[in-house]
């Protein structure tokens, strides 16, 4: 039997559907800022995820029979229940539950993608027009002395430049798929400040996510886009141009002494003829990030089933390095910490294998969904690699400890919920020009 999503009847009121698209829009623009930004952005998302319940309800059975829906509930429930078994519940980072809000908030616009599309692209382009301007400290205080050329509204840059290279990798296909050129420089201009977003954080893992993520949008362009043959003398140029200046950005900001270093560093721990005391060898980036998943797996094996609740990273951290041989990096700086830089690692301290199962399920349900959305739909061939790219990511940071990334998260699940589910053959013979709009519409 075919599952079908209901019409677009569920906001019953004209007036409750414009107050949800304002505040859906506002609210989506002033999330990737950060700051109080960021704060403001959840309160407005709220108030939208309240406007769109008349939708949800209309909606339930298409919902709960979307398993990756089921599941990312799922896991956040375990969470706030581990605390009760957690030796530490008032250290709990639990935050990122907030950013649930956007699930109902998003209901409306499942079909309708452009929707969220633009908003999140305007957002992460004043992000960028905020690092430029030095606008820093302005609501949160800068990360970095006055001198430093990069900054923002946000304390730690790195999430900033997951905001810029998810947009990126979504509005890209947009400066191919719509044929009006007024709103193809639009998409054009935002993808730019993006780019330039991504390089002004000057993180090496947000410059590699958005590299393989442009790579899948090329593949599946030339796989499901073959009019991309008419439109590369109008569209090759320009991206040429932005090639270009990216290139030129790259050497400004000195990309191959950062990746230098990144495989310096990984060699360095590599190396078996230094004696046990050398642990300097971890005390990177690189480093650290591999004892902390050593430690997860360690911690994972000490309680497999629910972990050691939430709020529990730092304590058993501490212990764990009390067990930890020289060689393996005991004493090494910052290793004690409630943030071990990885989703799956926090997951695996906290919640244990059943966290992690809930956790892999949703993101393998995920980016499946995210991929067949971009086959029928061509606004949204990007959407499974910003998936893939926003997953690589979080091996090296942790998207999930706060509103600030989290709500990233719950978009893009909702945004690769299909329309409607229909049988195999229907799927694969809907032409891509469909939902190639030249207008979007608002």
């Amino acid at each position: 039997m075919d599952i079908e999503c209901p019409p677009q009847s569920g906001l019953r009121s004209p007036a409750v559907a414009r107050v949800h698209a304002g505040l859906l829009t506002v609210a989506l623009m002033l999330l990737p800022l950060g700051g109080l930004t960021d704060g403001i952005g959840l309160v407005l998302l709220g108030c939208a995820a309240v406007a769109a319940l008349p939708q949800c309800l209309a909606r339930w059975r298409f919902l709960v029979s979307r398993p990756t829906l089921l599941l990312w509930a799922a896991w956040w429930i375990l969470a706030f229940a581990s605390v009760s078994w957690s030796s530490d519940p008032g250290d709990a980072m639990l935050h990122g539950g907030w950013g649930l809000l956007a699930v109902p908030a998003m209901v409306p616009v499942i079909d309708q993608p452009l929707r969220w599309l633009w908003p999140l692209g305007v957002g992460v382009a004043a992000q960028t027009s905020i690092q430029l301007l030095g606008w820093v400290g302005m609501l949160s205080e800068p990360p970095y002395a006055a001198a430093t050329a990069t900054g923002g509204l946000y304390l730690y840059l790195p999430l900033v430049g997951l905001w810029a290279a998810t947009s990126v990798v979504l509005l890209c296909p947009l400066s191919v798929t719509i044929r009006a050129w007024p709103w193809r420089i639009v998409a054009l201009t935002l993808v730019a400040a993006a780019a330039i977003g991504i390089l002004l954080t000057v993180n090496r893992s947000s410059w590699g996510v958005v590299a393989v993520g442009l790579i899948l949008i090329v593949m599946r362009c030339a796989r499901f886009l073959p009019q991309l043959k008419r439109e590369w003398r109008s569209v090759g140029p320009v991206l040429l141009v932005l090639v270009a200046v990216v290139a030129v950005a790259m050497v400004r900001f000195d990309a191959g002494a950062r990746v230098s270093k990144a495989i310096g560093d990984a060699y360095a721990f590599t190396m078996d003829d230094q004696p046990p005391a050398a642990v300097t060898r971890f005390d990177s980036s690189v480093g650290r990030r591999v004892l902390w998943w050593r430690a997860g797996w360690e911690l994972l094996q000490d309680r497999p089933f629910v972990g050691h609740g939430a709020g529990s990273i730092e304590r058993t951290l501490a212990k764990q390095e009390a067990k930890m041989p020289s060689q393996w990096g005991a004493g090494v700086t910052d290793f004690i910490t409630s943030n071990p830089h990885a989703s799956l690692v926090a997951t695996a301290i906290e919640q244990g294998g059943l966290g992690v199962v809930l956790l892999l399920s949703m993101a393998l349900g995920v980016a499946i969904g995210a991929w067949r959305r971009g086959r029928t739909r061509a606004a949204l061939i990007g959407l499974g690699p910003a998936w893939i790219a926003l997953l690589l990511f979080s091996i090296t940071h942790a998207v999930l400890l706060e509103p600030y990334t989290s709500v990233l998260v719950s978009i893009l699940l909702v945004g690769s919920l299909p329309v409607r589910e229909t049988h195999r053959h229907e799927n694969q013979s809907r032409p891509m020009s469909d939902t190639n709009p030249d207008v979007p519409s608002f």
